[in-house]
């Protein structure tokens, strides 16, 4: 009895800090990777905004120049639609209040639907590389 007693007390133990830090849930992998949306607007000029969407955090570039990065996690999942929040941002230099948003997968994985945009993914790639030119920092 006393034996079980301690081993349920070491088991106590080992668990205490995942019990109290929390666990964050790992972003689904059809969720990583770079994204992009371009659109036409009406009066002919574009825009475009591309996602890089990594494990914790993620980095935006666009044109209208634009450039933003910060956290990023999946605190919900229905089906396809994913429960994305964008934290600690950094837009354009400055500190930039948190997004919360639902997006949509495609059956295929190929789309992302956020709002009215669609965004197509471009690749896997989950960081920037060398050729990255954008610091939101």
């Amino acid at each position: 009895m006393r034996k079980a007693i301690l081993s349920l007390a070491l088991l106590a133990l080992l668990a205490l800090p995942t019990l109290l830090t929390g666990c964050k849930d790992e972003i689904p992998p059809e969720i990583l990777g770079t994204w992009k949306s371009v659109e036409e607007l009406p009066n002919g000029d574009a825009w475009s905004l591309t996602y890089i969407i990594g494990p914790d955090r993620y980095w935006v570039s666009g044109n209208p120049p634009t450039v933003e990065g910060g956290l990023v996690e999946v605190d919900d999942t229905i089906c396809r639609r994913y429960h994305l929040l964008f934290t600690e941002r950094v837009a354009n230099g400055e500190l930039a209040p948190d997004i919360n948003v639902w997006v949509e997968l495609s059956h295929d994985g190929s789309e992302m639907r956020w709002q009215e945009h669609l965004y197509k993914r471009l690749s896997d790639r989950q960081q920037p590389g060398d050729d990255y030119q954008y610091d939101p920092s």
